[in-house]
């Protein structure tokens, strides 16, 4: 039976259509890369690996333009959250994604990675849920080939660092407002901690916020972080997220190491996951265009021993195959054995008790086996 589900989602790729109707390009906003806009699409989920998008509503104001124009989406997501106790994901698609196959593969993770309620949840049934999903959707051009396109892609990944940051930024001042809002309330009413507000609205606080990046995703990810680290000019920097879900990353195998690099990641988060196969041959593509073989998405960090201990690394080179046009390059999506690593992650699962994967001779670092090998 079909179902349909919501993605939030902002988008700096040139607008055209109407607010109900929209077309998203695979070039930049008109007035630069720095600007997006936000908006709701509906995905149809017809199988296992069958998605279609249906349609998007756009709100009619830029994000970093008009506070009022993001307003009706903020509340919309507020309602999503303080109904029910449910952490929300954030993901930055890869290279060669049009704007509705980054929308579908954002569906994807909303019907995947399933969550179990965490402890110290105000609900006792622990009962699993869907997360809702907020997507950036970067201007890449939806092909693999020629090689070209490929070097396109990372330039506007790279130059849709600013605005990844802008909404990003946006969105944790709103929940932030959120909760500051909360405090209030309880202060007032003279509620205990963990007392349920006369209301029946959950605890914001008790929500976290995870981030998942595939591929080219990390390549923006690492200039949005850089723009964060400027905006926020704070020293310890603030931990937004709880889990981080590296994917087959396309970055450096030391980007742990360096600053400027992926280096200030961990101090974002309370747990970075880099899940990573050596037989990831779409990767290869960065491999000869860029002229570095080492690929964090293929041999994971390069020295776990240097870099924070909030790293792991999890090695998927056993459960990675999904399809030959794939590369080995999407089973973060589709191969079950991640999915089920994945939701226990998410979930809290203490790392060494995750059912499925093994430790390896490595520091923080583990191997995800095939079913019926565990």
């Amino acid at each position: 039976m079909a179902t349909t589900a919501d993605v939030y989602f902002a988008s700096n790729r040139n607008f055209n259509g109407s607010l109900t109707e929209p077309e998203f390009g695979e070039r930049f906003n008109e007035a630069g890369p720095q600007y997006y806009r936000v908006g709701k699409a509906s995905v149809e989920r017809r199988g296992r690996d069958d998605y279609a998008f249906l349609n998007a509503r756009v709100e009619a104001e830029a994000l970093d333009q008009n506070v009022r124009g993001s307003q009706s989406l903020f509340e919309d997501v507020r309602h999503t959250l303080r109904s029910s106790d449910r952490d929300i994901v954030l993901f930055l698609h890869g290279f060669a994604n049009t704007f509705e196959s980054g929308m579908e593969r954002a569906a994807q993770l909303h019907a995947e990675y399933q969550i179990t309620r965490h402890p110290g949840s105000s609900d006792p049934t622990r009962e699993s849920y869907r997360p809702p999903v907020f997507a950036f959707s970067w201007p890449s051009n939806g092909r693999v080939f020629p090689r070209y396109e490929y070097q396109s892609d990372r330039d506007d990944a790279q130059a849709s660092g600013v605005a990844v940051a802008r909404a990003l930024l946006r969105l944790l001042k709103y929940l932030t407002s959120l909760r500051d809002e909360e405090r209030v309330r309880r202060r007032a009413m003279n509620l205990q901690p963990g007392e349920p507000l006369p209301d029946g609205e959950r605890l914001l606080c008790e929500q976290r916020i995870h981030l998942v990046a595939h591929s080219m995703g990390n390549w923006t990810l690492r200039f949005a972080l850089n723009r964060l680290f400027e905006e926020l000019r704070m020293q310890p920097l603030p931990r937004i997220f709880e889990h981080v879900l590296l994917m087959a990353a396309d970055e450096d195998d030391d980007a742990f190491e360096e600053k400027l690099k992926l280096g200030l990641l961990p101090g974002l988060a309370k747990f970075v996951h880099v899940y990573h196969s050596r037989s990831d041959r779409i990767l290869d593509v960065s491999d000869l265009t860029k002229g570095n073989p080492n690929r964090l998405g293929e041999v994971g960090p390069r020295n776990m021993e240097a870099i924070s201990d909030r790293v792991y690394a999890i090695d998927c080179s056993d459960v990675d195959f999904t399809e030959v046009g794939h590369g080995n390059h999407q089973y973060y999506r589709l191969r079950e054995e991640v999915i089920a690593d994945v939701r226990q992650v998410l979930s809290d699962k203490p790392f060494d008790a995750i059912a499925g994967r093994v430790r390896t001779s490595r520091s923080r670092s583990y191997r995800i086996l095939p079913r019926g090998n565990d």
